[in-house]
């Protein structure tokens, strides 16, 4: 049980469930509000890596102040591997880029590095969101708009900005 003793432990374990919503930041602190499956999309919920067993990092207590999580963490803090949740962005990026019509196949395949690059913030996420943006413009609003509604929420703002999304 989660007592006054551990008000200094630090991060709750969050549950989440496998694309991404979050069901409960402080599993231990309110047991109660734990679920087996999403009341969102009806999907299986997770408390930990399947990689390594390592808690997802929820709500943040310490006895000067706590800290909700604002953003649904991409990757395992213990093994690094991605959560289901971002494997499945990647996924649906690179499977959306290799159905666009309009694009040679060298696009496409710049297209599809450029959106992993700007998922997982990689050094060359700004010049890769340029490259987005440029493809993008031979693309048309259709692909632009499904690559929006695919990384908003998931991707920085200032990304989506630089790639012509905002």
């Amino acid at each position: 049980m989660w007592g006054e003793d551990n008000a200094s432990r630090g991060f709750d374990t969050a549950q989440i469930c496998l694309n991404g919503h979050i069901i409960n930041q402080m599993t231990m602190a309110m047991p109660e509000r734990n679920a087996t499956h999403c009341s969102i999309c009806g999907e299986i919920s997770i408390t930990k890596c399947s990689a390594c067993s390592t808690p997802i990092k929820g709500y943040y207590h310490s006895e000067e102040s706590s800290f909700p999580i604002h953003e649904v963490p991409k990757f395992c803090s213990g093994c690094g591997k991605p959560y289901p949740w971002t494997g499945k962005k990647i996924q649906l990026a690179q499977e959306l880029a290799d159905e666009t019509k309009g694009l040679n196949k060298k696009e496409r395949e710049i297209l599809k590095d450029s959106i992993v690059d700007i998922i997982l913030e990689t050094p060359s996420a700004e010049v890769s969101a340029n490259r987005i943006n440029n493809i993008m413009i031979k693309a048309g609003p259709y692909l632009r708009e499904a690559i929006l509604l695919l990384l908003t929420g998931f991707v920085n703002d200032s990304l989506l900005k630089l790639a012509g999304f905002k």
